[in-house]
């Protein structure tokens, strides 16, 4: 079974697994473009679409789990959102990396 929370620097962030439909009535924007997850730091909590294969979603919960670091360290407010962004993708990479070692 799944976690349902982690602790990040302390906090408590809970992670629910919810419908592609529900993520993009929030973060559809106008090119089209959908979000597979999101990160709150009001609720410390992360939104997953279940719809997603389990090791997309795996992906995409490296990639908000590092949004949620950033905005608890406080590094947030030092990148850009185009850095942020980055530095949330490399830990999708890596995500896939420990899925490609431990196959």
């Amino acid at each position: 079974m799944r976690s349902k929370s982690i602790k990040v620097l302390g906090r408590t962030i809970k992670i629910r697994y919810v419908t592609q439909r529900e993520l993009d009535r929030d973060h559809m924007d106008e090119s089209g473009e959908s979000a597979y997850g999101d990160y709150n730091s009001a609720t410390s909590s992360i939104r997953i679409s279940k719809d997603l294969p389990e090791d997309q979603q795996a992906y995409t919960l490296a990639h908000e789990l590092q949004h949620a670091l950033y905005d608890i360290s406080g590094m947030r407010e030092l990148l850009s959102p185009q850095l942020e962004e980055l530095g949330c993708r490399v830990s999708e990479e890596w995500a896939k990396i420990a899925r490609w070692v431990r196959s």
